[in-house]
């Protein structure tokens, strides 16, 4: 196991616990985060974003997890409660040193987004 897969591996196991402060110890205090929906670009307001999500999750199953370097890939399905459907997601992170410095998400955001007017 690479020491960046090692970091992500950490942050994920502190997050499937809801353990928010441990999550929060593996990310850079200037972490650069962007998505479909977001874009943060300091650590503090991206796990404050996750805490609003997380009630709406049931779970998140990793499929596959990919390392070379300081980059690490993982490939998951993230499970909603209903009526939200399963979405397929791919976080793509950076890690200097032993935290995560950036966090780029790809998902099809059009479940979350408003409907649009009549």
């Amino acid at each position: 196991m690479t020491q960046a897969k090692d970091v992500v591996s950490k942050y994920q196991e502190a997050m499937g616990k809801g353990d928010w402060k441990a999550a929060r110890l593996h990310l850079r205090d200037n972490l650069e985060f962007r998505g479909p929906l977001d874009t943060f670009h300091k650590a503090d307001d991206y796990i404050a974003a996750l805490q609003r999500l997380y009630p709406m999750v049931e779970k998140v199953d990793v499929k596959r997890v990919f390392a070379e370097g300081d980059d690490v890939v993982v490939l998951c399905d993230l499970h909603f409660k209903p009526p939200m459907p399963t979405m397929y997601v791919v976080e793509w992170y950076g890690v200097t040193g032993d935290k995560i410095s950036r966090v780029q998400v790809v998902f099809d955001p059009r479940p979350m987004a408003p409907a649009p007017p009549k």
